[in-house]
């Protein structure tokens, strides 16, 4: 144990020349004793002849000083000696506590300390390990595999699997005594082979991936002395046993063949790397290929251990399954070395394949937790209904009784369903979208006041007590709830993604837009707008106003990129992209019905999208401009419609691939990180009125009220 800087700023006492333990503890209880209530730390350096003194029980830690024999300076033949270290309470005299209870009060101190340094370990825990990502971290991991050397370690094992344990009916037990030469054989054969393994490591985890790949790549490192050592009596095997042995470095005349002082080092070895020790017995249904001798390391995404610690009958190891499901190989360094490269790009975030896994994961999890609630809710009414197969022969309604599978098990558990329903309806209705934060402890006056971290919605989802406060919206609608007011139209958010362009929430696609808008899922997507159309009179055709309705969109102008790129370069032009300006035009969305249902039909190569100039978006704001100034030759509304002039003639017809509908019409806002929530981005489609004089839509707004970009990140 050591006394170690707990963060509450206080400056340890040390004091030099204290040769023996003893008068270390004497020093240390005349520091408690000036300091009374309050549990501190000593803690005596043998090899120091020093003395330290820190205050809080926090302080007292784990140490690796002269017991982590990883690092050489621990090993015996450098002396080191173990630090040692204790917690001392004087009890606080002034306090109520009578004198009599002084050791009760100093005992209770003690384990008081002792709770909160457990207490502390297991905080931990449950934000770094048994939160949701914590464990997501832990399932999108990979681990890597050496094949290594047959130890006697491996030998005595394989002597006990080959002779007890059946793998399939294809690789029996022997049910007799199995001789090292057998072992060997199947060692040859691939059948048999044991496993050196690193621990799992989380696939973005970038430097704990290049400390991995050094170790591979740098010919002095131990991981790379031992592959190549590995590699050399995986080539005497293939010649003969006496061969092998003799690269083991075995003692010839040792019937045990006991591991040899070389071996034994090379175990230490390769420990940092890859500590723990596995087999592989395959099962011999299939052909099993022998590797090439330099081909040994095997890759495997996941976690590395599949099961609770069990033991065989008579066995002599604690064993648990490892996880093979996600494995490749067998590869050699220069193989595995390039793969770490890879695992880093496959799994960017950037890349977005991550979090895509992450977020089926989350789904995952969410859909079990429901299921676990919503069967719940039917025990309460007594209802406990087993799961069985297809073909259990209890599985007749006849036999449900007979057997107790459908029943009532306890009538005094029985709840009505009514008021099972009626309690989770209620306390559903405080739980969809709510906050629910876990107060971990409170933030030291040292601490910065700016936010840090980020937070995560996912489970407070409402979708998850749908079943109680109704069914949710689908994520693939667009959500048309922002009003931008220097235009006065409308912005329809189609996805929110993460800065890396991964999706966070939302998934629109086309058809899911036409399909919004031919059931006019918000009341100003579809408006009116004026033209001048042939009509027969008295006095023959003529041109008079009609009123018509239709649906507008922003459309991006190509003019508007090109004389950005022009005066400002590339850089600019692409922030300019994603940006509605003046020079956007207006246009009209024609034939909806019949494209929307040639969208869901998922015809869409070479489906041509037909838009038409309405107006261009500087004439609204010049409208807006007189509206807002009182000018405005009629008032704001439905009649307030702008009949098509002699400039009609030249209005421009636009057939954009489906292919190209993002390009001109999806618009974007990136956020920057507040309030817990990361930067992220909002695409948008902009619906404004066909008509350049309509402003109804804002006073639409005003009645509801309109939601900030930033809001779209929750659902």
């Amino acid at each position: 144990m050591k006394c170690a800087e707990n963060g509450d700023g206080r400056p340890p006492h040390i004091l030099k020349d204290v040769a023996y333990e003893s008068d270390c503890a004497k020093l240390c209880w005349q520091q408690a004793e000036q300091i009374r209530g309050t549990v501190v730390c000593c803690e005596h350096h043998e090899d120091k002849d020093q003395c330290e003194v820190r205050v809080g029980w926090q302080a007292l830690q784990e140490s690796d000083y002269a017991k982590n024999l990883l690092n050489v300076k621990n090993w015996a033949i450098f002396g080191r000696h173990v630090k040692k270290a204790r917690l001392l309470y004087a009890p606080d005299y002034s306090s109520d506590v009578g004198e009599e209870d002084d050791a009760a009060s100093e005992s209770e101190q003690i384990q008081l300390a002792e709770e909160g340094r457990e207490h502390v370990r297991k905080l931990v825990e449950q934000v770094n390990h048994l939160s949701i990502d914590g464990i997501l971290d832990h399932l999108l991991s990979f681990y890597v595999c050496m094949r290594y050397l047959p130890d006697e370690e491996f030998v005595d094992l394989a002597k006990y699997e080959m002779d007890k344990v059946a793998v399939d009916h294809a690789t029996p037990a022997l049910s007799r005594n199995v001789t090292r030469e057998e072992v060997y054989e199947e060692y040859k054969k691939a059948h048999l082979f044991p496993l050196r393994c690193s621990n799992s490591i989380y696939v973005q985890r970038a430097e704990e991936i290049d400390k991995l790949t050094l170790a591979l790549n740098t010919s002095t490192s131990k991981l790379n002395e031992a592959y190549r050592y590995a590699v050399n009596v995986t080539k005497k095997a293939t010649r003969s046993l006496q061969d092998m042995d003799k690269e083991l470095r075995l003692n010839m005349s040792d019937p045990d063949r006991h591991d040899s002082i070389y071996m034994q080092d090379m175990h230490w070895t390769v420990k940092s790397s890859l500590p723990w020790s596995t087999f592989l017995r395959p099962s011999k249904q299939y052909s099993h290929h022998v590797s090439k001798p330099k081909n040994l390391f095997m890759l495997c995404f996941g976690p590395r251990v599949a099961s609770y610690p069990h033991k065989r009958e008579g066995g002599q190891h604690i064993l648990a399954d490892m996880n093979m499901a996600g494995c490749n190989g067998f590869w050699d360094l220069e193989d595995i070395t390039e793969h770490m490269a890879r695992i880093k790009k496959l799994f960017a975030p950037e890349m977005c394949f991550e979090y895509k896994l992450r977020k089926d994961l989350k789904l995952k999890f969410m859909e079990t937790f429901v299921a676990m609630n919503q069967q719940f809710e039917q025990a309460m009414a007594g209802k406990y209904t087993q799961t069985i197969g297809e073909l259990d022969p209890t599985r007749s309604k006849k036999l449900e009784h007979f057997f107790e599978r459908t029943a009532v098990h306890d009538y005094t558990d029985e709840m009505s369903a009514e008021k099972a329903s009626g309690k989770y309806e209620d306390f559903s209705k405080l739980m969809a979208k709510a906050h629910s934060k876990w107060v971990i402890c409170g933030a030291h006056s040292k601490v910065s006041e700016d936010a840090f971290g980020v937070e995560d919605n996912f489970f407070r989802n409402p979708k998850s007590y749908e079943k109680w406060i109704g069914s949710m919206a689908e994520e693939n609608s667009p959500e048309c709830k922002t009003l931008d007011g220097s235009i006065d139209c409308v912005k329809c958010a189609i996805a929110v993604k993460d800065k890396h362009n991964c999706p966070i929430r939302l998934d629109v696609k086309l058809q899911d837009i036409y399909r919004a808008l031919k059931r006019n899922a918000y009341p100003f997507l579809v408006s009116e707008y004026g033209v001048r159309e042939e009509k027969e009179t008295e006095e023959g055709v003529a041109l008079v106003n009609a009123t018509k309705q239709g649906t507008c969109l922003l459309r991006k102008s190509p003019l508007n990129m090109r004389r950005v790129f022009a005066e400002s370069g590339k850089d600019k032009a692409r922030e300019e992209f994603f940006k509605a300006t003046k020079d956007d035009t207006v246009v009209i969305l024609k034939d909806i019905e019949h494209l929307n249902t040639y969208l869901q039909a998922d015809k869409k190569s070479g489906r041509i999208l037909e838009t038409t100039d309405r107006y261009p978006i500087r004439e609204r704001l010049e409208e807006k401009a007189k509206r807002e100034s009182g000018n405005a030759t009629s008032r704001a509304g439905k009649h307030a419609l702008d009949y098509e002039d002699a400039m009609s003639a030249f209005s421009q017809t636009y057939k954009d691939t489906v292919e190209e509908f993002a390009q001109w019409f999806v618009f974007s806002d990136r956020i920057k990180e507040q309030q817990n929530r990361p930067e992220h981005k909002v695409d948008y489609i902009i619906s404004c009125p066909c008509s350049k004089r309509d402003f109804e839509v804002s006073e639409y707004f005003q009645d509801i009220g309109s939601q900030g970009m930033s809001e779209y990140y929750n659902r």
